[in-house]
């Protein structure tokens, strides 16, 4: 288990960094409310039913049918963080400045752009034909509402690893999701940068929390996750919630090598995807892969896919 370190100013758990700013955010809150909410934590929404996809005849009733063509190498294909400092050219706007245009060390490695160009969806990679059934929204234990992360009271508390995430998606007849079909699942035919498209969704997604995130042990704090789906513009070309922020997801590494500084390079199967709630790049297809099968934490969760019937 590795412990995150949170100072005012910068986040280094090789997967986010904290921004100085102190402007609200807005989040459109429950999936059938026209509410909107100004303030700088998730709102308490409580949804009297969980949200499912009425059913394909080839995918479980909570799951979606993805099928189409996978592109394995988008124009706006970066590295989760840019250790170079040079920002990507397929950005027309920037949220801050990478370092090659005067940002500020080191949170100009994790400079977030705004606005993606329209050339950014060119294919410049191999295209794969895909089709599985992936959970609609990130897992919940029965009865919840908030993904399952840190650690799993349904399971004497065993910590909610990679290890734990492939366990229970077997135990509900599915298997945990692929890192390429994650990708396609969020960026969709279309090749987009964010799940909903080439701008940031960042009134739109549980995302770029900058202030008050630190919580115990020097993790981050748990109740700034909202329920799984609970917002209802949240979600990917196929429909499917939460792809970019709220919670990091778990999924089987299977495109991006192991980093020179894992543990375990090379051999280990962790491979994160989408971001949490902070101030990260939160796309389709950046991954981070330093953290091994085991790492666990309280933005940490997972989904579930099986092949089609």
């Amino acid at each position: 288990m590795r412990k995150m370190k949170l100072t005012t100013t910068v986040i280094l758990a090789v997967c986010f960094v904290a921004c100085s700013s102190s402007e609200p955010r807005k989040i459109l809150v429950p999936i059938n409310s026209n509410v909107s909410l100004t303030q700088t934590r998730a709102p308490s929404i409580v949804l009297k039913e969980p949200i499912v996809d009425t059913g394909s005849p080839i995918c479980p009733h909570d799951m979606v049918f993805v099928s189409g063509e996978y592109c394995s190498k988008p124009n706006h294909d970066q590295s989760q963080y840019d250790e170079t400092g040079i920002g990507d050219p397929q950005c027309e706007i920037w949220m801050e400045k990478p370092c090659d245009q005067g940002g500020t060390h080191p949170s100009c490695m994790f400079a977030r752009c705004k606005k993606y160009k329209a050339t950014s969806s060119m294919c410049l990679g191999e295209t794969v034909h895909k089709e599985f059934c992936m959970d609609k929204i990130e897992y919940t234990n029965p009865g919840d509402l908030l993904p399952l992360t840190m650690s799993d009271p349904l399971r004497h508390n065993e910590p909610v690893n990679f290890t734990h995430a492939e366990k229970v998606c077997a135990e509900n007849g599915k298997r945990l999701c692929y890192e390429t079909e994650f990708e396609f699942a969020c960026q969709g035919e279309e090749n987009f940068p964010y799940s909903t498209g080439y701008e940031r969704p960042d009134l739109i997604c549980n995302i770029d929390i900058e202030k008050d995130i630190g919580g115990p042990g020097d993790r981050m704090r748990k109740d700034l996750l909202v329920p799984s789906g609970s917002l209802k513009d949240c979600k990917s070309p196929f429909g499917i919630y939460d792809l970019n922020g709220n919670a990091d997801e778990i999924t089987i590494r299977d495109r991006s090598p192991a980093p020179s500084n894992s543990k375990e390079t090379g051999k280990h199967k962790n491979a994160l995807k989408g971001g949490h709630y902070a101030p990260v790049r939160n796309r389709c297809h950046p991954t981070t892969t330093a953290h091994d099968d085991g790492y666990y934490n309280t933005v940490t969760t997972f989904r579930c896919c099986t092949d089609p019937k």
